[in-house]
């Protein structure tokens, strides 16, 4: 269920936040209108030539791109649980028992039982999944054109340029060709990918793994373009827009804008009376490893790098960071536990005063034991991984001539309205690790990576 459009001409971004639907300008971010539909929204589009939005009582709307004007307004009697569309205007709502299509005028109803995903074609087929993973493929006359299968439920489908869809079901990707499946990727950690988006050209997918992690895939290469990642809020759909454009949806009604061939991030600007809300962003965009030579800058004039003593300084420091978390666990749970010891204390002195009886200090005394132990638990796994840093796969990399560094991503992190420069390692042998320093360590980390 994707609650966040932003169209592939650059003109809006459109948003649901509840029963408001939000509209911005695509090229400033800037608040453009807004409005109350009264009931939640359970999915929203920019198509060329309006805004469209669909609520949980099954009201269809389709809205002036400049002006809360809506033109059209369409009561489907169903309760409706997402919105399938595409730019060129195609929708469709989709509900527990089917989709009703609102392709060529009058809505259309296709049953079809437990219906949880829904994308149409560029030949305006539909396909529909469902809970127990069937891929109902329908043609522009809404008759039945065959059936496939995917392992579990479907939780969102996309239609790429290249004449295919996208199917996500669980942690995992797929591609249907006519109504052959293949599989494609696993989302990072298996999470549920739980929204899929193409780019007009088919070239890149983008993918929402769990609640709060977007990947960016070249296509059909799979090779990762970049991801933005959120510590403190749930993205809410994908899009791609003009350019190399990402689009990313939040909850309570904002969205950040990738420039994915620089790393430029932006953010939507709130309307008059809504919060500035803030989040944790660590985010890394860049062309693609084994880009085609043709398709590639010219490459810069490789810098000399630092001499053996300053790398083994340079080291020393990626040490200490890895190191920064766990000795802040290991000091707060030292300071927990003997907070804890000193409550127990007292609690001890009091019973065997005779000022109060075992059922009285009970509670309290068997609160601070759980603090005591879970203190105790926490200074042991800091130790333990204190004590392996210098077997992190990183430390271990850098450590090596040359070092088996794959891919470098300056990156900056941005917690509560603070930005902090940082550089992602991407290993040969394994996922990467990011590292917050300042620009000039990082530029040195980069003139002796490359």
């Amino acid at each position: 269920m994707s609650r966040m459009d932003y169209d592939e001409e650059g003109h809006s971004i459109v948003l649901a936040d509840g029963a408001e639907l939000l509209v911005y300008d695509g090229a400033s971010e800037a608040p453009r209108w807004r409005v109350d539909v009264g009931a939640p929204l359970v999915g929203v589009g920019s198509n060329a030539i309006a805004i469209v939005s669909l609520d949980a009582n099954g009201v269809f709307g389709t809205w002036s791109h400049e002006t809360a004007t809506q033109v059209r307004s369409v009561a489907l009697g169903v309760s409706a649980t997402a919105l399938a569309h595409d730019f060129d205007g195609r929708c469709a709502a989709v509900h527990p028992g089917g989709v009703i299509s609102l392709v060529g005028g009058e809505p259309r109803a296709i049953d079809v039982p437990g219906a949880t995903a829904a994308a149409f074609a560029s030949d305006d087929t539909l396909l529909v999944g469902t809970r127990d993973g069937a891929l109902h493929r329908f043609d522009a006359q809404g008759a039945p054109a065959g059936t496939s299968r995917v392992p579990g439920p479907v939780h969102a489908i996309a239609w790429n340029a290249g004449g295919f869809f996208l199917v996500a079901n669980g942690g995992s990707l797929h591609r249907l060709d006519g109504l052959d499946v293949s599989h494609v990727t696993n989302a990072p950690d298996r999470a549920p990918i739980r929204d899929v988006a193409c780019s007009p050209r088919g070239d890149r997918v983008a993918l929402q793994a769990g609640d709060g992690l977007a990947v960016v895939l070249a296509y059909p290469s799979r090779e990762t373009l970049g991801h933005a990642e959120y510590g403190d809020r749930t993205i809410s759909g994908l899009a791609f827009g003009p350019g190399a454009w990402l689009g990313v949806g939040l909850d309570r009604g904002d969205a950040n804008k990738f420039d994915m061939s620089t790393g430029a991030v932006h953010r939507t600007e709130p309307h008059p009376g809504r919060p500035r809300n803030r989040w944790l962003l660590m985010s890394a965009f860049g062309p693609p490893r084994n880009a085609p030579a043709t398709s590639r800058a010219p490459a810069p004039e490789r810098r000399a790098g630092p001499d053996p003593a300053r790398r083994a300084v340079l080291v020393d420091f990626v040490r200490e960071q890895l190191g920064a978390q766990p000795r802040w666990v290991r000091m707060w749970s030292v300071i927990s536990l003997v907070l804890c010891l000193f409550v127990l204390g007292i609690l001890a002195s009091v019973f065997f005063s005779g000022a109060a009886r075992m059922d009285d200090i009970g509670l309290p005394l068997a609160f601070a034991g759980g603090l005591v132990l879970l203190s105790l638990g926490g200074i042991g796994c800091a130790q333990l991984e204190l004590g392996g840093i210098d077997d992190h796969p990183l430390i271990v990399a850098l450590r090596k001539d040359p070092p088996p560094v794959a891919r470098l991503y300056p990156t900056t992190i941005i917690r509560r309205g603070m930005q902090s420069p940082a550089l992602s390692f991407v290993l040969e042998s394994r996922g990467e690790t990011w590292i917050e320093m300042d620009d000039a360590t990082r530029a040195e980390f980069e003139a002796w990576l490359g």
